[in-house]
């Protein structure tokens, strides 16, 4: 005992210090940065609608981005915060910062409590390296929030195994998916219900699934999105409710054909997404998996649990013919924990750990993956920001080497808790390099509709605030509007509810306009006619893959 008390001390400082890591990457650049399009800016967009005209179930902006909306609960929180703080940047993100952070809690907080001390330690730790879960903290979409809903109902699901007299995790648990279902409806029902269905039929103690009473508790988690639903079909004779219904679950989840293909991938791409997640702790991520599955073959209860978790968090995604990599999110915390015992075995037990011989092969894959991932960082920068970029990229690439080469060497060395010290290190000065060199070429390439709205705000120089928004669809992006109504503007889009751009040039109304190079081309003469110049922005549509122009031109 004596000979792991520096090691104790070493693992207790490390935590923090990587939790601290973890909250600056999650507040670094979490105000300023543009709403990333088309999601981010459309949700923000729609809250701020709901603040404007106060009607809390009006979930509408513009024809254009009707596929984003969702249930209401992002929006509200997000109008919440903009009654108390105003209409920024880092209001958006806010929920989603929470959320992480939040996710982080449980499972330190409550997983000492369930899986020791050490592992809990770890798994945040690994968790919050992972890429994908830290960037969606600093982004707000619907999916940090989700999973710290499923992450919450999990461990109450847990919990009501492991302490049936605490009759309060049966509450944690239903209160966790009414509140998932309320923010994006289906996802947290799969999780909890293809668990709940697998433990029935596999768990030696289902008795205590009688615990949660679902006859009693589904109907009331449900019950706040019913009334909604109600509320919402009452406003607008169903249209929202139908959608909902017709585009996540009929279309997304039932697999339809009108999906747009860009949303798909064949099975094994969650599988490719949680690799390259996981990327600093790879050499355990396979002893996790195959030590999960021998535990299973023998029933054991922990191990019957965790393959519920990953099922219905991982597999049955890809399954699902619409993918995206936020999908299979929900298994993230599962396999971290997964990840954190192997790590804990190895430590505790060195010459005799069953999966050594893996660790070292697999460190070798992990070099070469880590050799990959910098290589296309370094290109894709270069490509797009040419010399700039790739000195930008080359801290990034740095960073990646020395750790994973480290942590190679000391995996040979045979010694797994600076290897692994040394992996998570790497892990959060990566997610910090990216944000601090990367980020702000990107940012200065992609934040074209913030510039314009600000190039029309000196056009219009106070004599009006009409603004007119005509672009075709691959550069009409929700973010454009945001700002647009942010800065005081009435916003309007070209060519819907009968507003024709030529026509409003020739009016004596002043008017602001931002368009893009295609639907510019037929104004130009009317410009020249008039004696006006344009101001032209370049963006880069990081979504869309390709360079393009906006125009900003007044009538006046």
């Amino acid at each position: 005992m004596r000979s792991n008390l520096p090691q104790m001390t070493i693992r207790n400082s490390l935590f923090y210090i990587i939790l601290g890591f973890a909250i600056l990457n999650l507040l670094l650049r979490i105000d300023g940065t543009m709403l990333w399009d088309e999601d981010e800016a459309a949700y923000a967009a729609f809250a701020n609608r709901m603040l404007q005209t106060h009607d809390w179930l009006d979930i509408s902006y513009f024809n254009a981005f009707g596929m984003h909306r969702k249930p209401p609960l992002h929006f509200w929180l997000i109008a919440t915060g903009y009654r108390v703080f105003g209409v920024h940047e880092w209001v958006v993100r806010l929920p989603a910062l929470l959320a992480t952070l939040s996710t982080y809690l449980v499972m330190w907080i409550w997983g000492k409590r369930l899986f020791g001390k050490a592992v809990a330690e770890w798994s945040v730790m690994i968790l919050s390296v992972s890429i994908l879960v830290p960037t969606l903290g600093k982004i707000s979409v619907l999916d940090a929030e989700m999973l710290f809903y499923e992450t919450l109902a999990v461990f109450a699901l847990r919990s009501v195994f492991l302490f049936p007299a605490e009759r309060q995790h049966v509450f944690v648990f239903w209160l966790a998916v009414a509140l998932g279902v309320l923010l994006k409806g289906p996802p947290i029902l799969i999780l909890t219900g293809g668990m709940f269905v697998f433990l029935y039929f596999l768990h030696p103690d289902k008795k205590y699934l009688l615990l949660l009473k679902s006859w009693i508790g589904l109907p009331l988690a449900l019950a706040p999105l019913l009334v909604w639903a109600y509320a919402s079909w009452q406003h607008d004779g169903g249209v929202l409710v139908s959608f909902l219904w017709d585009w996540y679950v009929m279309k997304r989840v039932g697999g339809s054909n009108a999906v747009n293909v860009t949303w798909t991938g064949p099975p094994g791409y969650h599988f490719v997404v949680l690799l390259v997640c996981f990327l600093w702790v790879i050499p355990y991520l396979f002893p996790a998996l195959a030590d999960l599955y021998q535990r299973f073959k023998l029933r054991e209860s922990n191990a019957l649990f965790f393959v519920a978790w990953l099922l219905f968090g991982w597999v049955f995604y890809e399954m699902v013919r619409s993918k995206l990599p936020a999908y299979s999110i929900a298994a993230q915390p599962a396999l971290a924990i997964l990840i954190a015992q192997q790590m804990v075995k190895h430590q505790s037990n060195i010459p005799n750990y069953l999966y050594k011989q893996w660790i070292r092969n697999t460190a070798i894959f992990q070099l070469l993956f880590v050799l990959i991932l910098a290589t296309a960082i370094g290109y894709f920068a270069m490509t797009v920001f040419g010399p700039d970029g790739f000195r930008a990229s080359m801290p990034v690439i740095t960073v990646c080497w020395a750790f994973a080469l480290c942590s190679t060497i000391f995996y040979y060395a045979n010694k797994p808790f600076a290897a692994q010290a040394t992996a998570v290190a790497g892990g959060a000065m990566f997610m910090l390099s990216v944000w601090v060199m990367l980020m702000p070429l990107i940012e200065h390439s992609r934040d074209a509709t913030r510039r314009a709205v600000q190039t029309a705000l000196k056009l219009a120089g106070g004599r009006t605030k009409n603004l007119i928004i005509n672009a075709n669809p691959g550069a009409n992006l929700p973010s454009i509007y945001f700002y647009g109504e942010q800065n005081g503007f009435a916003v309007s889009s070209g060519g819907e509810n009968g507003v024709r751009a030529d026509e409003v040039m020739r009016s004596t109304t002043p008017t602001v306009f931002i368009t893009d190079s295609i639907n510019a081309a037929p104004l130009l003469p009317i410009l020249a006619e008039k004696g006006l110049k344009t101001t032209e922005i370049r963006v880069f549509l990081i979504d869309r893959n390709r360079k393009s122009s906006y125009y900003v031109f007044t009538n006046f």
